[in-house]
């Protein structure tokens, strides 16, 4: 059986200022993956099934439609893009370990997992640029206006500084320390909340370009201080903080999001911040490794048990 897989991603800070050209810093979710299977079939019927979405689509791939699914749509233009003459069917089933709308990044990793597995199965190399350009196409229906750091650094699967319209950088440090992702439960879809971020931008330009700059120049230096030697981790976590202060001020937190970080915070984490677009998703909150198991009791006191760890 072909296997196609991509990780999860979470951004550590810059999210909303990294469309407006500001650096953001994000890294992989190794632990944490889309999986997609390709089944050959007998017959010449194409099946696309999300098992996540518990939805099933009969693909065609003669057809031509104005409404697309984005998982119909990913494979459409494989097809149309390698031009592949298609001559018997298969089962294309999709399994993702990553919530849907929580600022991991799960439209991103189930596509690359699909172009992966599709590569595979046609036998057809591709360039790393070739999945970006490909992923990209997709993110405009899940964003509408995205920055591209979230196929970055799922694809290069290495912690990343990202600016847009600029060749990404490699991060290469090791923390002795433990990213904690807090699901909040609060699905979010990421075009809504930059649709409604850009249009505040145009009202008061001046506001949010302020507050766009403040995020930048923390990403700025948090890279900065991670290719120092020692890495000084309270400082990881100050940022963290800041950047959440900010967020707040663009209007993307939620009374909810913004208890679970004091929560965090007080149950020992260095810092905490929302991550990905805001209105829900997920909460990350950086923690001395040593901590690990006080810090899961104190939350679990506090009514928190929904907890992703990650190395960094």
């Amino acid at each position: 059986m072909i296997v196609g897989q991509a990780c999860a991603k979470i951004i550590l800070t810059g999210e909303h200022a990294v469309v407006y050209g500001y650096p953001a810093i994000a890294i992989p979710v190794t632990g944490c993956l889309a999986k997609t299977k390709i089944e050959p079939l007998k017959s010449k019927e194409i099946k696309i099934i999300a098992r996540q979405l518990k939805a099933e689509f009969l693909f065609n791939h003669q057809e031509e439609k104005a409404n697309w699914h984005p998982l119909e749509l990913t494979l459409s233009n494989f097809i149309r893009k390698k031009k592949l003459n298609i001559s018997s069917g298969f089962n294309l089933i999709i399994e993702s370990k990553i919530p849907i709308a929580s600022g991991m990044g799960s439209g991103a990793a189930i596509s690359i997992s699909m172009i992966r597995a599709l590569a595979q199965y046609f036998q057809i190399e591709l360039e790393a640029e070739d999945i970006y350009d490909q992923v990209m196409e997709i993110e405009k229906i899940y964003h509408g206006n995205p920055s591209g750091i979230d196929p970055k650094v799922i694809i290069r699967q290495k912690p990343l500084c990202y600016t847009k319209n600029y060749p990404e950088e490699i991060l290469d440090f090791s923390l002795k320390a433990e990213l904690v992702i807090i699901d909040s439960g609060i699905r979010s879809r990421t075009k809504k909340v930059v649709d409604w971020v850009g249009a505040q931008k145009r009202k008061n330009e001046e506001n949010y370009t302020k507050i766009f700059a403040k995020i930048g120049e923390i990403s700025s230096s948090l890279k900065k201080l991670l290719q120092e030697k020692p890495i000084r981790t309270e400082l990881i976590g100050a940022y963290l903080n800041e950047n959440q202060y900010w967020l707040k001020e663009c209007g993307v937190s939620l009374p909810e999001l913004d208890l679970i970080s004091e929560k965090a915070n007080k149950a020992g984490a260095l810092g905490s911040k929302i991550s990905g677009a805001g209105w829900g998703g997920v909460v990350i909150a950086l923690i001395e490794t040593e901590k690990k198991d006080y810090f899961q009791k104190e939350l679990k006191k506090n009514g928190i048990a929904n907890l992703l760890f990650s190395q960094i």
